[in-house]
């Protein structure tokens, strides 16, 4: 155990220093055409950049316009509503889902030098990663569970390492959803567990509905995830009996309200816009097939190296799916790995590079919460798997 936490800890500092790294130093690549935009600027440089006038405008530069905006003490929607009318027609205004939520420009406005913004996702990535192996130590023994952390390490590193990907939201979403998945995974786990084993069980309950909370308030996305944890709570029958759903629910429910409020603030700054029906039909959307879906590796994943190892890992979570026999654990693994897979691929998102291929974007949300569950593939292998909090005391019980 002194090893896993002594390895851990060097991994999860490798994480934080990237942070640091970022915030002094150029990348070394500036255009991997189909692997996403990479700028030669530093994090500190990045955050003080604002939109180019005249010109059809990235997403990237839609971001910056908007916090530099707010920092001058614009309202939220004002600022990203005008960054939208700097090329009129591209964008449904009237659609709250075309508007990101507030709370991210918040944080980058409150913490100011952008050196510092990305140290922060550095903690938060840390933090992911040691959750991670927290969970997975409730599924393998302590020094296979590294797998988590050794999985998602290189991930949150290289999007910190690389401008401008820190202005996606779906980035700084994706930290709080693997912790929230994490936070629920030993809640099911708590839940099977008796006597001095099941003290603190509400604590994981109510730390990952805060983080599913903040992931959902970062980007609507995460509900997916987040409805998904809340279901695996209500069909585990000890979960179920120990109420262990209901810090969740008050999550999801807290966020709908947030997010009504969102929909009623867009409503009242695009009032005058016309509606353009095109910019919401369906087919823009969905792309059925795993043309999306590699986009979204390599968008998580930055070079075809990593790209490869990441889909390996999340071959190795979908492969450990079949020795799961606990019922919410199995519910919450499957969702999280072949069921995220299936939704990516037949839904997509409505942006494509010059030469007809996917943005990925979304990759940086939901591929960290696969990997994380890679550890449950060595469950596969001989003497691996831990058992369970109930079965361990029938194996004492029998034992004396």
């Amino acid at each position: 155990m002194a090893t896993a936490r002594a390895a851990l800890a060097l991994l999860a500092a490798a994480v934080l220093a990237s942070g640091i790294v970022a915030a002094l130093r150029h990348p070394a690549y500036v255009d991997p055409s189909r692997w996403g935009p990479t700028w030669r600027t530093t994090t500190t440089a990045l955050f003080a950049l604002d939109a180019r006038p005249n010109v059809l405008l990235t997403d990237e530069e839609i971001y910056l316009g908007t916090l530099q905006r707010v920092r001058r003490g614009a309202d939220f929607y004002a600022a990203q509503h005008a960054m939208f009318d700097e090329n009129p027609g591209r964008w449904n205004t009237r659609s709250p889902l075309a508007y990101r939520l507030p709370a991210l420009t918040w944080i980058w406005a409150a913490l100011g030098n952008g050196g510092v913004i990305g140290v922060a996702f550095g903690v938060l990535a840390a933090t992911a990663m040691v959750a991670a192996w927290l969970a997975a130590c409730a599924l393998v023994r302590p020094l296979p569970a590294l797998l988590a952390p050794l999985a998602l390490g290189p991930v949150f590193a290289l999007e910190n390492l690389h401008p401008p990907r820190i202005l996606y939201a779906e980035m700084w979403a994706a930290p709080f959803v693997v912790i929230a998945g994490a936070m629920c995974a030993l809640g099911l786990v708590g839940a099977r567990a008796s006597g001095a084993e099941s003290r603190g069980a509400w604590l994981p309950g109510v730390v990952g509905a805060g983080c599913a909370f903040a992931a959902m308030a970062i980007r609507e996305l995460a509900a997916l995830p987040a409805a998904w944890m809340l279901f695996s709570l209500v069909i585990d029958r000890r979960a179920r009996a120990r109420r262990a759903w209901m810090p969740w629910l008050v999550a999801v429910v807290a966020w709908a309200c947030v997010y009504a409020w969102h929909a009623s603030r867009v409503a009242a700054v695009s009032l005058a816009d016309p509606f353009t029906a095109d910019a919401v039909a369906l087919s823009a959307y969905v792309h059925p097939g795993v043309a999306f879906l590699a986009a979204c590796v390599r968008w998580a994943g930055t070079t075809a190296v990593v790209a490869t190892v990441i889909a390996l890992l999340a071959a190795l979570a979908i492969a450990g799916l079949a020795r799961l026999r606990d019922s919410g654990i199995a519910w919450l693994a499957t969702g999280s790995t072949l069921g995220v897979v299936l939704l990516l691929v037949v839904a997509g998102t409505p942006g494509r590079f010059p030469d007809g291929s996917y943005t990925g974007y979304w990759g940086f949300l939901f591929v960290p919460l696969v990997v994380a569950w890679c550890p449950l593939g060595l469950r596969l292998l001989p003497g691996q798997a831990v058992a369970a909090p109930r079965e361990r005391a029938h194996s004492r019980d029998r034992g004396r």
